[in-house]
């Protein structure tokens, strides 16, 4: 346990110093990105988009191009959302002056997730401050517990 303990704080040291030494750096092009991304993933999802790629596709002879376009719009409406939520993560945390903070929000938003990558790491940084004294007391087992079933098998 205290080993697993060490592996995710370090981990956790790295990514907040990485993160640290970016952030200055990315405020500014946070909004920017939230905002182009937004509306491209609103324009994909529009009519209007659908009627261009009508005529696109019916424009160009052969099929070569229609396989382009359909692939390109059905990896956008997969990736686009993913790729809007963890901007929104980077939007709602790079203002929060404390680690601490940080950590919390990134946890919040990683349970919500649907992806159990995401889900898993959010537990076990949740674990790591349970056993950050080494210890576990009957409320941290108890609160860890929850934590699991909250966020593995209550849907």
């Amino acid at each position: 346990m205290k080993k697993l303990w060490l592996w995710v704080k370090r981990l956790f040291t790295k990514a907040a110093g990485a993160y640290d030494a970016l952030e200055e750096k990315a405020k500014p092009l946070v909004r920017i990105a939230v905002n182009v991304v937004q509306a491209i993933k609103t324009f994909n999802e529009s009519g209007t988009a659908d009627i261009i790629t009508t005529i696109v596709t019916a424009a160009i002879p052969g099929t070569k191009d229609d396989i382009i376009v359909n692939a390109t719009r059905t990896w956008l409406k997969k990736e686009l959302p993913k790729i809007a939520i963890k901007l929104a993560l980077v939007d709602s945390t790079i203002n929060l002056k404390t680690t601490d903070e940080k950590l919390k929000a990134i946890i919040s938003a990683l349970q919500l997730s649907e992806n159990k990558g995401e889900k898993a790491l959010a537990f076990a940084a949740q674990l790591a401050v349970y056993l950050e004294d080494g210890k576990l007391s009957i409320e941290e087992l108890t609160a860890a517990a929850n934590d699991y079933y909250n966020t593995f098998v209550k849907k």
